[in-house]
């Protein structure tokens, strides 16, 4: 029979491999961490990035609205023609308007200017070749405008209705921050210039 006080327990100690093992394991899962906090904020931001695009076209289609909706014609123009055009003025990158700007009837020019860039086009608001608003910095992939009209025959009278609107396209989208990139959205819309329809088909 082998006495108790005989038996000698072996102090437990831990090995150099089981430490380098916790190490590992521990730095797996802070890099793991660090990780998907990081892939978190990029996916985070994309989305805010996303939305901050899709409030400047909200904000810029606004301001072209109300624009557009104010534009009138000069009564000294020369209407004759195609030149009943002459309230709106489009080229590739710039769209001009004769609009009225306050309610007390001031008329003035607004440009609509497109910058287009590799890294992203910019929309520019300038208002009497004086106020300059910058509506949509670096974040436009593509856009164009056309002017667009159409004669009516109306049975019974000699003039026929006349009316223009503007189609409008862009698509938006870009590099963002933390190098994340936006979606990129297109819309299309379009815009009838009330007061200068019916200026077009007002008769004395």
């Amino acid at each position: 029979m082998i006495s108790q006080s005989r038996i000698r327990h072996q102090p437990v100690g831990v090995t150099l491999v089981e430490i380098l093992l916790v190490v590992i394991l521990v730095a797996g899962m802070i890099i793991g961490g660090v990780t998907i906090m990081t892939q978190f904020q990029k996916w985070f931001m994309k989305g805010g990035d996303t939305g901050n695009v899709l409030q400047d076209v909200g904000i810029s289609l606004a301001y072209l609205r109300h624009d557009l909706l104010n534009v009138v014609g000069d009564e000294s123009a020369n209407q004759a023609a195609k030149e009943w055009e002459y309230g709106i003025a489009v080229s590739s990158e710039c769209l001009s308007l004769r609009t009225f700007l306050t309610p007390e009837g001031t008329v003035a020019g607004v440009d609509y200017v497109y910058h287009p860039a590799p890294a992203g086009g910019t929309l520019q608001r300038i208002q009497a070749n004086s106020s300059e608003k910058i509506l949509i910095h670096q974040r436009i992939t593509s856009l164009s405008w056309k002017l667009a009209s159409e004669s009516i025959s109306i049975p019974g009278s000699t003039e026929p209705h006349r009316r223009v609107w503007i189609v409008l396209r862009i698509t938006v989208g870009g590099q963002g921050r933390l190098d994340t990139r936006a979606g990129e959205v297109t819309l299309e819309t379009t815009f009838f210039p009330k007061r200068l329809n019916a200026q077009l088909n007002w008769k004395d």
